[in-house]
């Protein structure tokens, strides 16, 4: 017995059965001695292996082993032990999943690459999308195999273009069930170690497909904070209490913002110890658009090199409060004749952003441009960057206009106050106050030396928000999850 292994082999047999293996039967285990595995592990194996004999004795008995040993070892997931109280085999399976990895772990070599798939719902290139790009253009190919689930769309070619591998399915929306189950299969065929989801469709498909499988949830929350609010109360309250359901079938959430753990927290969908902050991150520029490049867009747009040009980029929905934008821009185009609006972004909301700049008589000043797969020239070419959304769970594309050096204005809300120090890297303004708006664009617009400070603190935020880090940090959850930390 001193040079036997005793195991969990979950994904070949079942999470409550013993397997006794001879060192001579398991090569890679060969010099590992019965003493690896922790006194901890065998408690938990011994638990395991205890379940067969009395699947049909006092269940309730059952259920309170599960739950001492569960606290012994720092099992959080109590409720869900509860869950299956009824059901002995699925209840020691759920421990045997959070668990498996930690006994594995502690008999097996740690040289296998780590299986994340990938799921997302949007395949355009906004704001979580660019999130995915960044995270997977840096993440570590020699400990991580990812792949994507995803619909058609942009976002596929561009995963594509990092050697990413992509498994397209529509996603109509959260109850759709076909997606769901055409995701289960292609999770049930690859057996990956975690799935990551992002954003709520996403969230609720990919988590839902995930349900008896043995891997780790990870979702990121891109969206929800105090500010974020559904134009259907009933919907809004139907989907936190969707949000609140899915957390029990989530192993960690990453929120892009302290002000979206604050939310998650407060509003009980999570606990504090399941969710981390990792802020969104962008990558430096390998190189900048010319000044060829640069003034043959503005001539594309006619937009004169005396014209000043103010832009904003963002889905054009109730959320980016586009509107106010134009309002305040029209206000202050009466003194500042001479300033261009570029909108980059589509959305259900472009018939009516077109129908109010037509009403303000301000359309020859207007341009939309529609969505860009690539932002970095129209940012070059702006003189003045303003996102005013009233709610926003973080705002990358605040980064990438100070990549492109230009002077920012933003809304006070979510989590751009965790990038911008209003007056240091940025102006901040009340969100929804045209008025404010306006004032704030004229004060930037008519001080130069105001321009010059906030643009020369760019690189000092950029360096706190890069993909690099972020990947990393991903990465660390990840093998925590994994007990591989």
């Amino acid at each position: 017995m001193d040079h036997s292994l005793i195991i969990l082999d979950f994904r070949v047999v079942t999470a409550t059965r013993l397997v006794v293996l001879s060192s001579n039967s398991f090569p890679l285990m060969g010099s590992i001695q019965f003493q690896t595995v922790s006194q901890e592990s065998m408690r938990i194996l011994a638990f395991l292996g205890a379940v067969n004999p009395v699947i049909n004795t006092r269940r309730r008995g059952m259920l309170i082993a599960a739950k001492n040993l569960a606290a012994s070892v720092g099992f959080s997931h109590e409720s869900a032990l509860v869950r299956h109280r009824s059901n002995p085999f699925q209840m020691a399976q759920f421990l045997g999943r959070f668990l498996f990895s930690k006994c594995y772990n502690e008999v097996m070599p740690r040289t296998s690459k780590i299986s994340v798939f990938e799921i997302i719902a949007d395949s355009s290139l906004t704001g979580a999308p660019r999130h995915l790009l960044a995270l997977l253009s840096h993440i570590d190919r020699s400990q991580f195999v990812v792949s994507v689930i995803l619909p058609e769309g942009d976002l596929v070619d561009e995963l594509k273009k990092l050697k990413v591998p992509v498994f397209t399915v529509p996603m109509q929306g959260m109850t759709d069930l076909s997606a769901s189950s055409a995701i289960h299969k292609l999770l049930q065929k690859y057996e990956p170690d975690i799935v990551h989801t992002h954003g709520q469709r996403a969230g609720l498909l990919g988590r839902v497909a995930s349900r008896g499988l043995s891997l780790i949830n990870i979702h990121t929350e891109h969206t929800y904070t105090d500010n974020f609010k559904l134009n259907n109360p009933v919907l809004h309250w139907t989907h936190l209490r969707a949000m609140k359901v899915l957390d029990r079938l989530t192993n960690h959430t990453i929120a892009v913002s302290d002000s979206v753990r604050t939310f998650l927290v407060s509003s009980g969908i999570t606990k504090p110890d399941k969710v981390s902050i990792i802020h969104n991150g962008i990558d430096s520029l390998k190189s900048k658009p010319s000044e060829v490049a640069i003034k043959k867009y503005r001539a594309s747009l006619d937009v004169s090199p005396r014209d000043l040009l103010v832009g904003t980029i963002g889905s054009l929905n109730k959320q980016k409060d586009t509107d106010v934008l134009i309002k305040a821009f029209a206000n202050m185009h009466t003194k500042w004749p001479n300033t261009k609006l570029l909108i980059i972004g589509k959305g259900e909301r472009l018939r009516e952003l077109q129908n109010l700049v037509k009403k303000l008589d301000i359309k020859d000043s207007v341009r939309f441009a529609g969505a860009l797969a690539d932002v970095n020239t129209a940012l070059f070419s702006m003189d003045l960057f303003i996102l005013p959304s009233r709610s926003e769970a973080f705002g990358i594309s605040i980064l990438e206009a100070m990549r492109a050096q230009v002077p920012i204005i933003a809304s006070r809300v979510g989590g751009i106050p965790e990038i911008i120090t209003d007056n240091y890297n940025g102006l901040l303004f009340e969100s929804g106050n045209v008025k404010n708006l306006s004032a704030t664009m004229l004060k930037l617009l008519n001080d130069k030396k105001l321009q010059k400070k906030i643009v020369s603190h760019y690189a000092e935020t950029l360096r706190k928000f890069s993909a690099k880090n972020m990947a990393k940090e991903v990465e660390e959850i990840y093998r925590h999850s994994l007990g591989r930390s």
